[in-house]
């Protein structure tokens, strides 16, 4: 349990943010899905040539680090090009109808005729 100080400039000082989200737990305010370690649907992969360069790109350092006899880091380089191929080029069009359909589903039909809900008023 924090303590929370009088003054928001403290509550800074000890970490604490005003929305209460830890910076390693991404996303904005009021989502609790946390951080995702590469994101598909994040609109820089659209273009294919990005998706495949960011996966070319750590297995020619991969290759850059076996050829100085860093085996150790050659296999964490190749780890992340296959991680990165498996969800950029192979999962890609999955990973977007997922996320499309999720959209789809939160939708109510309330959104489509701009009603508040049928709640009744403020």
């Amino acid at each position: 349990m924090a303590v929370r100080l009088a003054d928001e400039g403290s509550a800074l000082l000890l970490g604490e943010h005003a929305n209460s989200r830890k910076p390693w737990q991404g996303g904005r305010a009021g989502e609790g899905d946390g951080v995702k370690f590469l994101d598909p649907q994040h609109p820089f992969f659209k273009p294919l040539w990005r998706r495949i360069l960011t996966v070319v790109a750590p297995a020619a350092w991969g290759l850059v680090e076996l050829s100085n006899g860093a085996s150790g880091w050659a296999i964490l380089f190749f780890g992340a090009s296959a991680y990165a191929a498996y969800e950029l080029l192979f999962m890609f069009e999955r990973s977007n109808r997922e996320a499309a359909s999720t959209v789809d589903k939160d939708r109510s039909p309330a959104d489509d005729n701009g009603a508040d809900g049928g709640d009744g008023g403020d």
